[in-house]
């Protein structure tokens, strides 16, 4: 299949990942509009992704059942029907009921678009993912500044409404596309689904701790950068360490089709605990260069487990793989901003990337324990 039928899905993903991030920037606003507290809103952002989270593992089953790209198409639509509620909610009430919805819509996208892109690049897998995965770094990155444009100049709700249209466009994209991703997946041999198995936990353990790493540094670089200089020379940096990151999956993705996908893994893994470690003491000039840095090993390593989680799951139940491994990796990782939090209060912020870089040794130790796995069985 032609790789530029991987595009729609990119623009998809940056959606999802866009609608995610509508209500950061608008919660100042939020707050005055419903006269409610900061804590409410804490509450309801909280909600929010524990639904994005939780939900994917259900949804990664039902795909392995439905095949095709229904739940795409459902998962957008929905989305971005209950997003333009959101913006036309007269109340906190229904727009609490409504932002619930949409979130479990968005936890819908995940597992059955990275297993379908799985399934129908076999031949450039790595690019395919590599592209996909730009998408959505390209939605983290751009979004907050859009929204946050968007609703000061105009109203908090406009945001809401045009990227539900966005989706609706989407959707309605995929519709027209939906014959071709009818497939036929042929069942594997029991013993094989063992050993897969076996790689697939650990390398979801490696996942975990990625996400939990993404989540407590995303939280608190900004404020660590702005240290040194002003808060919006620190938004300014997380935003290059997006935009480097979403380079860093294509450039993850050609790398996996052609280098033994384990070993490379084990070098970007390395290269983040070196990253986030010397974040933790460095001059003022280096900590400017090293989240962009960190963005691009970070982000190419993302595409390499993605591919890996295909390699480690039978194509019969790859759907349920990935909803296993981004509901894991979503739902865990949020508890590191708390983590984060507390290492900041008690000792600096400095040591959050201490913490972290700690953590990431342990990626790389499971990691090379996996090649070894991975190399006796070949």
């Amino acid at each position: 299949m032609s790789l530029r039928k991987i595009i729609p899905y990119a623009y998809s993903h940056a959606l999802i990942h866009s609608f995610e991030l509508i209500l950061p920037p608008l919660i100042p606003i939020i707050v005055v509009y419903y006269n409610i507290s900061y804590f409410k809103v804490g509450m309801l952002a909280t909600f929010g992704y524990f639904l994005f989270g939780i939900g994917q593992i259900p949804f990664g089953m039902l795909y392995d059942k439905l095949r095709g790209n229904f739940l795409v198409i459902l998962s957008l639509a929905g989305a971005a029907f209950f997003s333009i509620l959101v913006g036309l909610s007269t109340s906190f009430l229904t727009f609490v009921v409504f932002f619930a919805a949409m979130n479990l819509f968005l936890s819908i996208f995940h597992p059955p678009a990275f297993a379908l892109i799985s399934h129908r690049f076999k031949g450039s897998r790595g690019r395919a993912m590599g592209i996909l995965g730009l998408g959505g770094t390209f939605g983290l990155a751009l979004t907050p500044t859009v929204v946050a444009w968007l609703g000061e100049t105009y109203r908090w709700q406009i945001p809401y409404i045009l990227f539900g249209v966005l989706g609706l466009l989407a959707a309605v994209i995929h519709w027209t596309e939906r014959k071709e991703y009818d497939q036929h997946v042929e069942r594997e041999k029991l013993e094989k689904k063992r050993r897969i198995t076996s790689y697939f936990i650990l390398l979801i353990s490696v996942y975990v701790i990625k996400g939990f790493i993404y989540r407590g540094a995303l939280t608190f670089l900004p404020t660590y950068i702005s240290s040194f200089s002003s808060v919006y020379f620190g938004g300014l940096i997380v935003t290059f360490m997006l935009v480097s990151g979403g380079f860093g999956q294509i450039l993850g993705g050609e790398m996996v089709d052609r280098f033994n996908r384990v070993v490379f893994l084990v070098v970007l893994l390395a290269l983040d605990t070196i990253f986030l470690l010397l974040l933790f003491s460095s001059s003022t000039t280096l900590i400017y260069a090293l989240p962009v840095a960190l963005g691009f090993t970070y982000f190419a390593g993302q595409t390499v487990i993605n591919v890996l989680i295909s390699d480690f799951t039978p194509e019969s139940s790859r759907g349920t793989g990935y909803g296993i491994a981004f509901s894991i990796a979503f739902t865990l990782g949020s508890f590191s901003s708390t983590v984060a939090g507390y290492i900041a209060d008690i000792l600096g912020f400095e040591y959050i990337f201490l913490f972290l870089g700690v953590i990431s040794v342990f990626s790389v130790i499971i990691t090379m324990y996996l090649w070894r796995l991975w190399h006796e069985a070949a």
